[in-house]
């Protein structure tokens, strides 16, 4: 596992420099491209967690310009399988900001994993960023406590 990701912040490495070196080009179509990309894409979906007495409460936005139809909220323990533990339906209204949350009253004992699939009025998908969560009974007794999260291992 040690290597892999060796091997994977590696090849980042030297994606982000060959990025790097052939954006300084003027008239470069990768440039251009990527920067067309960019401008066109959805907003990144962000999730947060804090542990809330004896739960796990995962938030995160909804931006008002955002096509969004539901999200689906998936666990993982132990590097299994993803499994959908609930789907909130997005506001209908669309001229606001909405904030959303969860919260998972069954959390593992074991390092747990959250993200958010978004589906879009088109039946697209998105991935916000992967929560990997430590719950501790013990300390969760205190409301608010905030936990360490980043992507799986």
């Amino acid at each position: 596992m040690k290597k892999i990701t060796q091997l994977l912040l590696l090849l980042n490495l030297l994606l982000s420099t060959c990025l790097s070196v052939s954006a300084q080009a003027p008239d470069n179509s990768l440039q251009a491209s990527l920067n067309e990309s960019l401008k066109n894409s959805t907003p990144t979906l962000s999730a947060h967690a804090n542990l809330q007495q004896d739960a796990v409460q995962l938030t995160w936005k909804h931006n008002k310009e955002n096509s969004s139809k539901k999200y689906i909220i998936e666990k993982r323990t132990n590097h299994k399988d993803w499994e959908e533990i609930t789907t909130v339906v997005c506001a209908t209204q669309k001229t606001i900001d909405m904030q959303y949350f969860h919260l998972d009253h069954a959390p593992s004992i074991h390092p747990s994993y959250y993200r958010l699939k978004m589906i879009d009025a088109n039946g697209k998908n998105d991935y916000s960023n992967v929560i990997r969560v430590y719950y501790n009974k013990y300390k969760a007794k205190t409301p608010g406590i905030s936990i360490a999260f980043g992507a799986p291992e």
